[in-house]
């Protein structure tokens, strides 16, 4: 592993991070009752205000920070080996998370989702970013030989 993909991985992840509190913070700013049921959250650790649409909501801005840190690991690393181990961290922090911790306090179908949502999404970003490498053209394309 080389300095420049241990860099891209931080980057990923404190993009994330920024991303998840800045979208939610953005939802709270469009949405009042949101923003009540998000600071009931981390005041009291209590998911009781959430409701689904508001739950739909947390899954587009996973999505949203997952695929912007996905884009940025991989444009950063010049690969997409940074981003994919990024997105192995963030499915092992969010499977702890939503099947162990709150599992029982959020919908099951939630709690499923989640990981995958937010795994996925660095995955997916860094597949939208990935470098071309020559060679590795799909057979049937105008640019395989």
């Amino acid at each position: 592993m080389t300095w420049r993909s241990i860099y891209a991985g931080i980057a990923g992840l404190a993009l994330w991070w920024f991303l998840f509190y800045a979208l939610g913070i953005g939802v709270g700013l469009l949405w009042p009752a949101y923003r009540e049921a998000a600071r009931v959250m981390f005041q009291e650790r209590s998911f009781d205000l959430f409701t689904i649409p508001m739950l739909f909501a947390n899954l587009i801005v996973f999505f949203l920070a997952g695929n912007a840190a996905g884009r940025v690991s991989t444009a950063v690393a010049r690969g997409r080996g940074a981003a994919l181990v990024l997105s192995a961290l963030l499915l092992v922090y969010a499977v702890t998370e939503h099947y162990w911790l709150l599992w029982g306090r959020l919908p099951s179908w939630y709690n499923l989702i989640v990981p995958l949502v937010i795994a996925g999404s660095v995955w997916h970003g860094s597949r939208v970013t990935a470098p071309h490498e020559p060679g590795l053209e799909a057979e049937g394309s105008i640019n395989a030989g």
